[in-house]
C-alpha cells in the first residue's frame, strides 16, 4: 500500500443549480445522520436557497461541527446545503465506492475536527480536508475491499430494520391486547407521588462516593442507565428520607426527555435517591409496575405528554400533568401476558445490539487495516 491524500483520489464538485422547477431532492445537514454511510431522509418539491449541486454517487459531507460525524452517499442527482461539501472521486485514481468509506471513518471525522474552525459553529474547508493522509491499496484490492465494506454496512442497516421491527411487534400487540379496553383512572387515584426530588444538591451535596443519586439523564425508555452516576453525601441525604427508593418504583423524567419512564431494580433499592427534575410514582396492587412504565412510554402516554408539556427555554413536563395521566386498567393477567411479550422482545434486542456492537468494533479494525491514516 501507498500513503495518499485525499486530494490525490478526490475532488470538491463546485456545481451550482437554481432548481426553479423544484425537480430535485434537497439534502440539508438535517437529513444525514451520524454515523451512517446511506442517506435515508431528504426533501423534494421544496422552496429552498441552497444551489450546491450533487452527482449520484457523489460524498456529502457536513463540514459544520464535523465532530457529528455526517457523512453519506448521494443515492441521486440533488442540491445541498452550503455547509455540506460535495466529495467526488477521481475515478482513475480510486475504485468510486471506496470513497464513502475512506471519509465516513474516525480518523477522517478527527482530522476535520482538528482543521476546523470557529467557535459556536466550527467548520472545515475543502483546503484543509484535502490535504488528509491516508494508505490506499492497488486499485484491484480496492474493489474487494469496498465490497466487504459494502456488506458490513448492508448488514448493519439489516440490524438496526429488525431493531425497529422487533419495537413495533411490541406497539402492535399493545393495541391489539389492549385497544377494547376502556376503564381507564388518573394516576393520581392509583399511586402516591413525589413531586419534588433533592433540590439543590449540585450544589451542596454532590461526593466522590456516598449516597447515589439518579438524575434525569439516567432515565431511558423502560430501562434506567447506569453509565453515569453521581453521589452525594450521607448526611445530606438523611434529610430527605422520603425520597429513599424502593425496588419497582417508577421514575419519570421532567426535563430532559420529559416524560420518559424507567423502573428501579432491585440492585438500587433502599440506599437512593433522586433529584427534583424527576417524579416518582409508588407500586399500585391493580397495577403491575412495569406495565405503568410501559404505558407511559407508549404511543398512548407520549401523546398525551406531548400535549401536556410546558415551558419555552426548557420543555418540561410537570408532576400536575403526570398526576392527570388517564391510564388503562386492563385485568393483572393480561398485563402479565403483555410484559412476557415485551420482556422477550426485551432479550431480543439485547441480542440484537451486542451483534451491531461486534459487527462496528469489526468494521473499524477493518477500516484500520486497510485505509488507515
Amino acid at each position: 500500500m501507498s500513503k495518499v491524500k485525499l486530494d490525490d483520489v478526490a475532488f470538491e464538485r463546485k456545481e451550482t443549480h437554481d432548481n426553479a422547477d423544484q425537480s430535485l431532492p434537497v439534502v440539508g445537514l438535517e437529513h444525514i445522520t451520524p454515523g451512517e454511510i446511506t442517506l435515508s431522509n431528504w426533501d423534494k418539491g421544496v422552496e429552498t436557497t441552497f444551489t450546491k449541486y450533487f452527482h449520484k454517487g457523489d460524498v456529502l459531507f457536513g463540514r459544520r461541527r464535523a465532530y457529528q460525524k455526517k457523512a453519506c452517499v448521494a443515492p441521486f442527482e440533488g442540491i445541498c446545503s452550503g455547509d455540506i461539501t460535495v466529495i467526488a472521486p477521481k475515478e482513475d485514481k480510486i475504485f468510486p465506492e471506496l470513497l464513502p468509506f475512506v471519509i465516513q471513518n474516525d480518523d477522517m471525522f478527527e482530522y476535520a475536527v482538528s482543521q476546523s474552525a470557529g467557535s459556536l459553529s466550527p467548520r472545515v474547508k475543502w483546503g484543509q480536508l484535502k490535504e488528509f493522509a491516508f494508505e490506499l491499496p492497488p486499485m484491484e484490492k480496492q474493489k474487494e475491499i469496498a465490497d466487504i465494506l459494502s456488506a458490513m454496512a448492508r448488514t448493519k442497516k439489516a440490524y438496526q430494520r429488525l431493531l425497529t421491527a422487533t419495537d413495533e411487534y411490541v406497539k402492535s400487540q399493545f393495541i391489539e391486547m389492549f385497544g377494547m379496553v376502556t376503564k381507564r383512572a388518573p394516576l393520581q387515584d392509583l399511586s402516591d407521588m413525589v413531586t419534588v426530588g433533592i433540590a439543590n444538591a449540585a450544589t451542596h451535596a454532590y461526593a466522590d462516593t456516598g449516597v447515589l443519586m439518579f438524575r434525569n439523564q439516567n432515565i431511558k425508555s423502560n430501562e434506567l442507565d447506569d453509565s453515569d452516576l453521581v453521589y452525594i453525601k450521607p448526611e445530606f441525604a438523611k434529610k430527605y428520607a422520603s425520597k429513599t427508593l424502593k425496588a419497582n418504583d417508577i421514575l419519570v423524567a421532567r426535563t430532559g426527555y420529559p416524560g420518559t419512564a424507567c423502573i428501579v431494580p432491585e440492585k438500587y433499592a433502599g440506599a437512593q435517591t433522586f433529584t427534583t427534575l424527576i417524579v416518582r410514582l409508588k407500586q399500585n396492587p391493580d397495577l403491575l409496575p412495569a406495565f405503568v412504565c410501559h404505558y407511559i412510554n407508549s404511543a398512548q402516554g407520549q401523546e398525551y405528554v406531548k400535549q401536556n408539556e410546558g415551558g419555552s427555554a426548557q420543555v418540561n413536563f410537570g408532576a400536575t400533568a403526570l398526576s392527570k395521566m388517564p391510564i388503562l386498567l386492563p385485568p393483572v393477567d393480561l398485563q402479565r401476558r403483555y410484559l412476557a411479550i415485551a420482556e422477550q422482545s426485551d432479550k431480543s434486542k439485547v441480542e440484537i445490539k451486542q451483534a451491531m456492537a461486534d459487527l462496528e468494533a469489526m468494521y473499524k479494525q477493518f477500516l484500520r487495516e486497510n485505509l488507515g491514516s
